[in-house]
């Protein structure tokens, strides 16, 4: 039984490459939603973590390591600006009774609460407290694929143009909680990179442990190079190169699979599973056409042209953690006569 068809036998490559470019378009914009970032030491107020653009839509996954302990972020608005930041925690079972509160101090806010430990308030602005609250149901993030317990959210206009601090403590115990920030989902060309690579410190505030992070990838990899040892063993350099791209590719689709199934089992909101698979079926559709160009045998132009355009859209929809798309570009910039084996 063949595992792939090869190239030869293919009317051409380039034929899937513009299907992939429109499945691409349509599923990077909502893949990520917010931009997820892990603060480091911001337990102090002038240590506090700066959102440099307070609509754009960010992230922040953070960990009190014990009760009483405070965290601090800050962002600068203008008068009739609206600010938008809601409190949300893992859903990890060990902090189910983690509910954190948030703060939220700048200049013209008119409501004056006293938090309920010590926070740093800057001279001049005022404090409004949200205490979280638990719904009875935990949300599954789609894009992720993921899963959170909302706690609540303030949204208002900024009454004077100024700085603003955002505050999260828990009075009781420590635990992983997050703040988002932001309403206007915009990436960067880098942020779209990295950003698959940052969800595993996303798996990790959640609660997973590395090895039920891996160990998917890594059995997809094995059972992958099993199933290609034979032809694997008479490919010149880049047509193992593309290769391993196709099984990375591959990798990422079983991973992400593997993902929603977890955070299911946390948050069941399986009206929004297809959304995951469309977005796992990008990695594994990028991989059956890596594999199908480079167990070809020696790779041709337009074979060449289709592992380029196939790394290039692996780079910018997430797949093969960065290993593969550069993989899937070197591979095809090689020259023939430097990719023979001996």
């Amino acid at each position: 039984m063949r595992f792939v068809q090869p190239v030869e036998n293919m009317h051409t490559p380039a034929v899937f490459i513009p299907i992939l470019i429109l499945i691409a378009a349509f599923s990077i914009t909502p893949a990520f939603g917010h931009v997820p970032v892990i603060p480091v030491g911001n337990d102090a107020l002038s240590e506090a973590t700066v959102v440099s653009d307070p609509a754009k839509s960010w992230a922040f996954y953070g960990h009190l390591k014990e009760a009483g302990e405070v965290q601090y972020y800050r962002f600068d608005a203008t008068e009739g600006e609206r600010i938008l930041v809601s409190l949300y925690a893992s859903t990890n079972p060990q902090e189910r009774d983690f509910t954190p509160d948030l703060v939220l101090m700048g200049p013209g806010i008119e409501i004056l609460d006293v938090p309920a430990v010590p926070v740093d308030v800057p001279e001049g602005e005022g404090v409004m407290v949200l205490e979280g609250r638990q719904l009875e149901k935990a949300t599954y993030e789609p894009f992720g694929p993921s899963s959170f317990r909302s706690l609540g959210a303030i949204d208002l206009e900024a009454p004077a143009t100024g700085t603003y601090h955002v505050a999260v403590y828990d009075f009781s115990r420590g635990g992983h909680y997050g703040v988002t920030v932001g309403y206007i989902e915009t990436f960067s060309v880098q942020e779209r990179i990295t950003t698959p690579i940052r969800l595993i410190s996303v798996y990790r505030w959640n609660g997973e442990r590395l090895a039920l992070i891996f160990v998917p990838v890594a059995a997809v990899l094995l059972l992958g190079l099993l199933l290609i040892r034979k032809k694997y063993r008479d490919l010149d350099i880049s047509g193992r190169l593309g290769s391993l791209t196709g099984l990375l590719f591959f990798a990422t689709g079983g991973s992400i699979l593997f993902q929603m199934a977890h955070s299911l089992a946390r948050a069941p909101e399986f009206s929004e599973a297809p959304i995951t698979l469309l977005l796992a079926s990008i990695p594994i559709l990028l991989s059956s056409v890596a594999l199908a160009i480079s167990l070809g045998g020696g790779l041709k132009a337009k074979g060449r042209l289709g592992l380029f355009s196939v790394g290039m859209i692996g780079l910018f929809v997430g797949a093969g953690y960065l290993a593969g798309p550069l993989m899937a570009i070197t591979a095809s910039l090689i020259p023939p006569r430097w990719g023979a084996l001996e």
